[in-house]
Parts: C-alpha cells; sequence; structure tokens
C-alpha cells in the first residue's frame, strides 16, 4: 500500500436510547497534561517514567486514543531498554502483560471502546486477523470510535483494498472532523483514486488546520506533485510551520 502513515489519535455523545457511547477524545486538559510529560520523558530517553505518564492520562480519560498508544509502545520500549541481554523472551513477556492488562479492562468497562480499540493496536503487526476482530468489537460497541475506522484502514489497505480504506478513512473524518490526520490520510489515500476530491480535501486541511502537521504534509505532497518550479515554489513557501515530532511515537 502506498501511502505516508501517521504513527498514529470528543466529549460524549448519547444516544436517544440512553446508551452512552464515548467518542474520541483528544484529551481532557488534566489528561493532557499527564500526556505532554510523557511525551517530555520520551524526548529525555527515560521510556518508563513517560509510560507512566501515558498511564495516568489514560486513567484520567480512558477515551483517549493517542495516549493508549503511547502507553503501549513505551512500555514495550522500556522493557527494550531495561533489557541489556536483548533476551528475547522478554518482548513476548510484555506482550503478555499488555494483553492481560487490557483484556481485564475491556471486561470492567464492556462500554468503552477504547479498550478493544488497544487490543487491536497491540495485534496490529504480527496478528492482524485478532487485530480485526478487536477492531470490530470497538465499533460494535461504538459505531462513531474514530480511531478504529483509522486502524481498520490500514488492515483493508495491506490487503490491496484500497476502495474499503479509502471507505474507512472517510468515515474516521466523518466520525472526528477535528483530527488533522484522520483527514491527511484520507486525502493522501484519494491522490490517485480522485483527484479533484483529493485537492479538494488538501484544501479544506489547509483552510481548517492551518498550523497543524497535516497542513505541512499535505503541502509536501503537493510541491512533490508540481508540475512546474515556480508552483512547487508555491507550495513550499507556504509551508510556515516546522516539522516537529508527531504527538503520537
Amino acid at each position: 500500500m502506498s501511502r505516508i502513515l501517521f504513527v498514529l489519535i470528543v466529549g460524549m455523545t448519547c444516544l436517544a436510547s440512553s446508551l452512552c457511547l464515548g467518542t474520541e477524545s483528544m484529551g481532557t486538559p488534566a489528561a493532557k497534561l499527564e500526556f505532554d510529560k510523557g511525551n517530555a520523558l520520551v524526548t529525555g530517553g527515560d521510556f518508563s517514567s513517560a509510560a507512566k505518564a501515558y498511564r495516568r492520562a489514560i486513567e484520567i480519560d480512558p477515551d483517549f486514543a493517542q495516549a493508549h498508544q503511547n502507553y503501549i509502545f513505551m512500555t514495550q520500549l522500556s522493557a527494550e531498554q531495561n533489557n541489556s541481554a536483548k533476551d528475547a523472551k522478554t518482548g513476548e513477556k510484555i506482550y503478555q502483560q499488555l494483553q492481560a492488562e487490557y483484556e481485564e479492562l475491556s471486561k470492567q468497562h464492556p462500554e468503552k471502546a477504547a479498550y478493544q480499540w488497544a487490543l487491536g493496536y497491540m495485534n496490529l503487526e504480527l496478528l492482524a486477523e485478532i487485530a480485526e476482530n478487536h477492531i470490530r468489537s470497538a465499533l460494535t460497541i461504538d459505531p462513531v470510535f474514530a480511531p478504529a475506522y483509522a486502524l481498520l484502514s490500514t488492515i483493508d489497505g495491506s490487503r490491496g483494498d484500497l476502495e474499503a480504506c479509502r471507505e474507512d478513512l472517510r468515515k474516521a473524518v466523518e466520525a472526528n472532523p477535528d483530527n488533522s490526520i484522520y483527514r491527511f490520510l484520507y486525502a493522501y489515500e484519494l491522490k490517485t483514486a480522485n483527484r479533484d476530491e483529493f485537492l479538494r480535501q488538501s484544501k479544506e486541511i489547509l483552510q481548517r488546520y492551518p498550523d497543524s502537521e497535516a497542513a505541512v504534509s499535505i503541502l509536501y505532497v503537493l510541491s512533490s506533485e508540481a508540475k512546474t518550479p515556480e508552483e512547487k515554489i508555491k507550495y513550499l513557501e507556504t509551508r510556515t510551520v516546522p516539522l516537529r515530532r508527531s504527538r503520537g511515537y
């Protein structure tokens, strides 16, 4: 699959049936404070403390998908960092611990799609079928949980089903239009399939999220496809936001 990957992630939506669905959260103020502490610790190379900060963030805001992602990833990296012997069994042990932790959380809070999504995320690379089952379980719990559609797009794309991949990303954008990353990924997948819609989505990114990394990235894509040097320069000169590390690691 040809795509630029962002590694990857508001509020509560209640249906008339009184079933309350937790949409993707971009982080409550208190959760974001812990999340930002985690990011700073990652920069300093303290992966263990970073994982703890991300864990505090998801305790505060269980629907904060990006915090779950960072917690899982940093827990794994911390184990590698502390494993001087590079014991191959360490990674499997950490995986089993995380798997058990999220299975228990999902059991305790069956109404939370984020826990099933996290199980899908941690199984995505090696056990895609199991990952997909968890992702679809997340969508059964909450049909508008945007991170699940974004993760599903990776699976469909890896199968070569680009039409399904684009539809997954369209649904992610529809579910959470405030997440610029989803719109960038959707626009990028439209680049060859629907040029007019790609350009429309690109314009939407630049207008709606002018200071985002998605805006920087879409300008880079547009400049790389420019047909004249003047057009390329125009796009490159528009890149006023410096590239910086994503909130996901």
